[in-house]
């Protein structure tokens, strides 16, 4: 309810309102809203709108519901509203207003049963031209951006940092419909309009001078108010010695070790065979070597493959290599890559495409390596092309000697169970399904990218006898505890996080099955290669023997490598995903 004190009622006589004395029941307004332009809210008696429609609106007891409420609009009719359920009301004229009048409101009560009536306050507003009304300042530029867009990728010049780029664009936020005006140095050198969704770029018309620069904005509105100014970036623009570029860079066939050398833009050729040649090397050249550390990232075929710090030598030369592992991103087909080198917002970028020098239209050889069955309690078994017996319904299969990249088809009695690719020429297989009771003919497809059908390998026969199923999601039972041939006051050794420690002052003696390893073993545990691993450690002349049963089916190969300044014989079971690392000085029975 307004505080002012109030007017007489009035009496109706014709369209005028004519004073009469005060009467009971008088229905105020409280409150005048704008809801257009700039500047919306909440109109205060005497106040300034815009809204040339401005609604009205109040509160009165909900047992006046119903009551209709007339309104006047500088003593002349203006329409009706009815009291809501909850004693609220709301009406909005229903001819424009116009700007840059003075409008006073009032409402009119009639008593049904006397035919008085009570009139309300006066509230006064005054019309304004569109955003004339907006005298709020708006908030200054946001989330702002300096960007050298020399190259297709946009590198962010920091604050304090240097850049070749003497045209860099300049984003960022602020108030729908205002303008940003953009100044260097304290001098305005351009403007940029706020798109509806908020955004505005700048990119100055004529090259900034080298040297050191400081970017500030204010936003302006529509009705001339201006925000605060923005923080202030510094960078410095350097278009002579500080320029990096590249000075050399070359590919290498990580196949067959042939070296190409590249210019930038140029195409590389790789054999459909072979995994691709691609970027091995590359150098950058920087005039300045006090500027310090450079980012190098790597995208292939526009995505962000790698990203590194490189640290230049004393005459300011960087060189920076990749790993050539990167799989089926580049096997087929064209590729583009890209290195971009930044610092800072000082950026240079070289790219390179490889390409296939033919259609590949050669098969693939057919699967000749045996089988290996993995039956998920840590038993390994080689399986032959002769007939094999096996107690166990799910087998899992493993392998290698495929060409890389393939997938695998797998065929039981002519029908196909399932897939899988080989991963550098290694691979592992689970039926979908249990194999059912009874005998087995297990043939392997192999077919590349290109989809090339190798031959059927040649088949596997088994016969699977299992009286109870083996597809409980119940655990293994891990044992790590070894099978211990030693005098019994050595006590137990065991398999502890993949390690079996032997030395204990003494020559001790014990022995190993390959469940043992399996069980107790990690895999990748000193390096990581997914084998499973089992470090062994001990004295000069202690001995890890082999259970006889595992000694006579497995192969082993040896190498010699070392891990933490710790020396180690590696033997692995050919075939197979199980390694040994023996510290030297300890002996291994495995023949």
């Amino acid at each position: 309810m307004q505080t002012s004190e109030l007017i007489s009622s009035q009496s109706i006589n014709g369209n005028s309102l004519v004073p009469t004395p005060a009467e009971p029941g008088v229905i105020n307004i409280d409150a005048v809203t704008d809801d257009v332009g700039a500047t919306t809210g909440v109109v205060n008696n005497f106040g300034y709108t815009d809204d040339l429609k401005p609604t009205l609106s109040g509160f009165v007891a909900p047992e006046l519901s119903g009551t209709v409420i007339q309104f006047f609009i500088n003593t002349i009719p203006a329409g009706f509203a009815e009291v809501q359920a909850d004693g609220s009301w709301s009406f909005t004229p229903a001819k424009l207003l116009e700007p840059g009048h003075e409008y006073i409101f009032q409402t009119v009560v009639q008593d049904s049963a006397t035919d008085a009536v009570a009139v309300s306050l006066p509230y006064t507003i005054y019309t304004t031209d569109l955003d004339a009304d907006d005298v709020v300042a708006p908030q200054h530029a946001t989330d702002l951006v300096l960007i050298d867009d020399t190259n297709a990728f946009n590198i962010e010049i920091q604050n304090d940092k240097s850049t070749h780029d003497n045209t860099p664009t300049y984003t960022g936020k602020a108030e729908a419909g205002s303008t940003v005006i953009i100044s260097d140095n304290g001098k305005i050198i351009g403007s940029a309009t706020v798109s509806e969704e908020g955004n505005w770029s700048f990119t100055p018309e004529s090259a900034l001078v080298d040297g050191s620069h400081i970017f500030t904005t204010v936003v302006v509105d529509s009705a001339g108010n201006k925000s605060d100014e923005s923080a202030a970036l510094h960078f410095t623009i350097d278009t002579g010695h500080s320029e990096f570029y590249v000075t050399d860079a070359y590919t290498a066939d990580p196949v067959h070790g042939s070296v190409m050398n590249l210019e930038n833009g140029e195409s590389a050729f790789y054999s459909v065979n072979n995994v691709a040649n691609w970027l091995t090397h590359i150098n950058l050249h920087v005039g300045n070597p006090d500027n310090g550390d450079v980012t190098s990232t790597l995208y292939i075929d526009g995505k962000m493959v790698s990203s590194k710090v490189v640290i230049p030598d004393a005459n300011g030369n960087y060189g920076v290599g990749y790993s050539n592992d990167w799989g089926d991103s580049i096997y087929l087909g064209t590729h583009e890559f890209v290195v971009v080198f930044d610092q800072g917002g000082n950026s240079t970028s070289f790219s390179y495409q490889v390409q296939p020098d033919a259609i590949d239209t050669v098969a693939p050889d057919a699967y000749y390596s045996r089988l290996i069955n993995w039956d998920g309690e840590g038993h390994m078994n080689w399986f032959e092309t002769s007939d094999n017996t096996t107690n166990k319904n799910v087998l899992t299969f493993s392998g290698k000697g495929v060409e890389q990249h393939t997938t695998l088809f797998f065929y039981d009695n002519g029908i196909e169970i399932g897939s899988t690719t080989s991963d550098r020429g290694t691979w592992s297989f689970t039926a979908d399904e249990p194999f059912a009771n009874g005998n087995h003919s297990l043939t392997v497809v192999v077919v590349d990218p290109a989809g090339n059908s190798s031959e059927a390998s040649k088949a596997v026969n088994f016969t699977v006898d299992a009286h109870e199923s083996v597809t409980s999601d119940e655990p293994s039972l891990i044992v790590d505890t070894l099978d211990i041939n030693v005098p019994a006051a050595l006590g137990n050794a065991s398999i502890e996080d993949g390690h079996i420690h032997l030395g204990r002052g003494s020559v001790d003696k014990a022995q190993v099955s390959l469940d043992d390893i399996l069980n107790g073993g990690k895999e990748s545990l000193m390096f990581l290669d997914g084998k499973i691993q089992v470090a062994v450690h001990g004295d000069v002349g202690d001995t890890l023997v082999l259970n006889e049963s595992d000694m006579q089916v497995t192969t082993w190969e040896e190498h010699d490598l070392t891990i933490n300044n710790v020396d180690y014989d590696l033997y692995r079971v050919v075939d197979s995903n199980i390694e040994l690392l023996v510290e030297h000085g300890v002996n291994f029975e495995h023949h």
